[in-house]
Parts: C-alpha cells; structure tokens; sequence
C-alpha cells in the first residue's frame, strides 16, 4: 500500500527521478573532477621535475662561476704582490738613482773645482805650460772614453 501511494504519487516518482539524476550527475561531476585533478596533478609533478632540473643545472652553473671567481681572485692577488713588489723596486731604483746622480754631481763639483786650480795655475805660472806629446794625449785620451 506505501508502494502504490509512493509510485501513484507523480511528485514522488518526479523527487525520486530527480534524486537518481542527481546522484548520477554528482557521481559524473566527482568522477570529472578527480580526472581534472589527476591531469593537474601530472603537470604539477612534470613542473617540479623541470623545476628540480633547472635548479641542479643553477647549481652546477654557480659551482663553475664560483671556482671561476675564486680562480681569478687568486690571479688578481698574484697580480697585485707583483705590483708591490715592482713598486718596492722601483722605490729602491728612485733611491739609487737619486744616489748616483748626487755622486755624479759630487765629481762633477770636484772635475770642476780641479780644472779651476788647473786654470789659475795656468794663469799664475804660463811659462811652466808646456804642450804634451802623442802618447801622453793618446792614454789621458783613453783614460776619458
């Protein structure tokens, strides 16, 4: 008696219909939304897997630039005790030469003071004067060269 009330009852049988087509179209929906799921599921692992290899590629590119920059900050500490060490030389060079043109104007002083009592001798004495040979001239020649 339920039975026939429920099925002679066409809002029963519309409720019932429509709660069967509810029931399918969710089922569909859910069975949609996990393929959906899956799909972005496999492209998020296929990014990662990029992304991770990407990242070892990075890595491996900053370990070659870091040996790089540590190579060539090796060179430029080379090159900068060179530099100090030619500037440190060349200090010592300044001093030498500084040194030898104060000799140089030392004996020049001293050529200069003996040619003037040469000179006022010369001067004093002209019959002491006498010319010099050849082979005096030759060897005080040799002497100067």
């Amino acid at each position: 008696m339920i039975g026939k009330i429920l099925l002679g009852n066409p809002y029963v049988l519309i409720g019932l219909a429509a709660a069967v087509l509810l029931s399918i179209g969710s089922a569909v929906w859910f069975r949609h939304e996990m393929t959906v799921a899956r799909e972005s599921q496999a492209v998020a692992e296929r990014q990662a897997a990029i992304s991770a290899q990407d990242a070892e590629r990075w890595q491996a590119a900053t370990a070659v630039a870091t040996a790089r920059v540590t190579e060539l900050g090796a060179t430029l500490d080379q090159q900068s005790a060179a530099i100090q060490s030619g500037r440190a030389k060349e200090a010592e060079m300044r001093k030498s030469l500084d040194s030898a043109r104060q000799q140089n104007d030392r004996l020049s002083a001293e050529v200069d003071a003996v040619r003037a009592e040469i000179d006022e001798e010369v001067r004093a004495m002209p019959g002491s004067v006498v010319p010099l040979g050849p082979i005096v001239l030759k060897r005080a020649g040799a002497l100067f060269q």
